[in-house]
Parts: structure tokens; C-alpha cells; sequence
């Protein structure tokens, strides 16, 4: 089983970052701020590590901000190269918290620090503090960067920008109003960097959980304008979550219009236990494009029927004006969601309207010796 990534941050993958500061900032104590930084740290998890990395670091730089920032900003190691991850960066992920946390009384430094640092650990996390003190200004400063040669720095700007960054800060007035970031997406929506377009995708997702109407006709938009197969793949990722919930104008967007269709077959196993596979078959007459999802309402503790979608497979039409085809859906047991022995209904939803349902019994063996 691989590493918990709290292992990613230790005194032993700190040290470099302490002997960085060393070089760069006379009379600094590598080993007194490892002892420090790291201690209790088996008892803490990954971000309250960086943390406390982070804040016993502080006091040990410049007393002055800017000076401070100018030291951290000295002690980076060479931009990383690639795009693919930040795993073997982990450890200067300190410096950006250092910002994060104490960098506020200084937010021009502080975001040019940041903009040095995401070359080396994305600073996506690290920019919100100052997005929720100051959007107009912040924004400001993070648009004037958005052809900056660096594809790290492209990124950063839609990706600390989202408004529902996993992990990251909650940003309410991004929430509120998609308004605020919407030259950042049109900026960016087209980067020559699959790396940034990807960020992109992801922001207008996090849009249209709250404005989906908002996202749709942005991306119709620039579909009109562009209508390439890089948009296409922005479009298709960003647009995911309400394609799934059968959003109808997302839905034609990506091609899957209004027609008629008719449900020959679709066959669920009627009974399986916990870790066993669903057996499910389906036969459907239709002459366009088709998006076939799965749409499990699994039964809740209190009785009630949830709601989760899986994607089963999209079809274009062959001639033959019908579709066939077989799945297996396994349904096990997860920690992000219980499941409940008893009655439950798998749907079979195309181009997101439900045309059949069919109940399945589930049981949940005995686990006890």
C-alpha cells in the first residue's frame, strides 16, 4: 500500500528546504528549525504538518515582510520541468503556506512571491486568503499574469481561482457570482498547454454546480467561436456534472439533441450482495447521438432513494438505427458512501432523461468472525 501523503512532509524531506534558507539567510538554524517544525508531527495530518512547518518558520526569517519574501523566494530550488504532478516538490509547499499564513500585511510582495513559488508547488491553495480580502485587487494582479510565459503561472491563475477549489479556502463571493473570473476562462479557455485548458475545464465545472445556465451559455459561446477539438474537450469536461443531472442545453452542446428513442431491452441482475457486480444489458432503437448513463438510486439509512450516475458509454449512429450492449457494475463497499441491504433501483438514462428503471434487492454479508 503506497505511503499516506502526511510522509511526503518529514524532517528528512525538509532538511533541502532548510539548507535553502541557510544559504540565503545568515544565522538561520537548519537543524533547531527541523526540531522545531516537525515536532508531534506523527500525531498530525498532511496540511496541519505544512502548517506548523509553515509557522515556526516565520520567526526565524527577516522581521520584515518584503525582506522575508525576497529570503524564501531566494532559497527556491529551479522551476520544475513537465507537467505532469508535484510529488517530488511536496516539501516546498512550506514556503507557499509561509506566504498563505503570514503574507496578508503584504499582498503585492506576497503575490509576487507566490507567482516565483507555483513554479516549484502549485500556489493554488496559498493565493485564497488574499482572493477573500481583496477579490477586485487580487484578481487584478493575477489578470495582468495571464500570458505569462510560464504555463505553471497560467495554471495557477484559474486554479486558485476556482470557486470550489478541493481542499482550498472557500471563496463565497466566487461562488456568488461567476462574473468574477470570467476573463480569466476566456483568457485561458484556449492556452496552447492541455495543463492549463484542463484547469480551465475544471473551473467552469465548479461554476455550473451553482450557475449551471451561466456555464452552459458561456461555453456555447465559445464553441461558436472556436469550434475546435480542444474546445470541445474543455467543454465536455467542464460540462460533465450537468450533463450527468441531464441538463438539456449542456446535453446539445455536445451533440446529444432531442429524439425520439425506444427502449427494446434492459435486464438487471435482480439480486447480488455487497462486493458482487450488477449485471445489466440494454438494447435501444435510435438514429442520433446517444449518451447512455446508469442511474443508481441506492438506498439511504433512513429509507430514502439517492442518486448517483455512472457513465455507461456514448453512441453515434452506425445506420443500423439501434444499439446494444452489455455492463457490469460493481458496487462495493467505499468510505465516502454506506450502502443499506434492501430494495434499490438502477436507472437507464439517455441523453439524460430516464426511460427505464428496474429494482434490485442488495445484501450486506456478515463481516463479523
Amino acid at each position: 500500500m503506497a505511503a499516506p501523503f502526511k510522509d511526503q512532509i518529514t524532517a528528512e524531506t525538509l532538511r533541502p528546504v532548510a539548507h535553502a534558507i541557510a544559504a540565503v539567510r545568515p544565522g538561520f538554524d537548519p537543524q533547531g528549525w527541523l526540531d522545531e517544525a516537525t515536532l508531534g508531527f506523527a500525531a498530525l495530518g498532511l496540511k496541519d504538518r505544512v502548517s506548523q512547518a509553515a509557522d515556526r518558520l516565520r520567526p526565524r526569517l527577516d522581521p520584515d515582510l518584503p525582506r522575508a519574501l525576497d529570503e524564501l523566494v531566494a532559497a527556491l530550488p529551479p522551476p520544475m520541468e513537465g507537467t505532469t504532478g508535484f510529488h517530488p516538490a511536496f516539501p516546498w509547499w512550506v514556503l507557499c503556506s509561509v506566504v498563505e499564513r503570514h503574507g496578508l500585511a503584504a499582498p503585492g510582495p506576497s503575490l509576487a512571491a507566490l507567482k516565483q513559488m507555483t513554479s516549484r508547488w502549485s500556489a493554488e491553495f496559498a493565493v485564497r486568503p488574499f482572493l477573500a480580502e481583496d477579490p477586485v485587487g487580487t484578481l487584478a494582479t493575477l489578470t495582468g499574469w495571464l500570458q505569462d510565459p510560464d504555463v505553471h503561472v497560467r495554471r495557477w491563475i484559474s486554479e486558485g481561482t476556482r470557486p470550489r477549489l478541493p481542499w482550498g479556502q472557500q471563496l463565497p463571493a466566487f461562488v456568488a457570482d461567476p462574473q468574477l473570473t470570467a476573463p480569466i476562462l476566456d483568457a485561458l479557455r484556449k492556452d496552447p498547454e492541455p495543463y492549463v485548458r484542463r484547469s480551465v475545464a475544471n473551473h467552469l465545472g465548479d461554476v455550473a454546480k451553482d450557475h449551471v445556465d451561466w456555464a452552459v451559455a458561456r461555453a456555447t459561446r465559445w464553441m461558436q467561436e472556436d469550434p475546435s477539438p480542444e474546445t470541445a474537450w474543455v467543454l465536455r469536461h467542464g460540462l460533465r456534472h450537468p450533463v450527468k443531472q441531464g441538463h438539456a442545453g449542456a446535453l446539445a452542446l455536445l451533440g446529444f439533441v432531442e429524439a425520439p428513442i425506444t427502449v427494446r431491452a434492459f435486464e438487471v441482475s435482480p439480486a447480488i450482495a455487497l462486493g458482487q457486480s450488477l449485471e445489466i444489458s440494454a438494447e435501444i432503437a435510435c438514429d442520433a447521438p446517444m449518451m447512455v448513463d446508469l442511474v443508481l438510486r441506492a438506498r439511504r439509512a433512513d429509507g430514502s432513494l439517492g442518486r448517483k450516475v455512472f457513465k455507461w458509454t456514448t453512441v453515434q449512429p452506425d445506420g443500423s438505427g439501434a444499439w446494444s450492449g452489455r455492463k457490469r457494475l460493481p458496487l462495493r463497499a467505499v468510505s465516502t458512501r454506506r450502502h443499506h441491504a434492501g430494495s434499490q433501483v438502477l436507472a437507464l438514462q439517455v441523453n439524460g432523461q430516464i426511460l427505464e428503471e428496474q429494482a434490485f434487492d442488495l445484501s450486506i454479508p456478515d463481516e463479523s468472525p
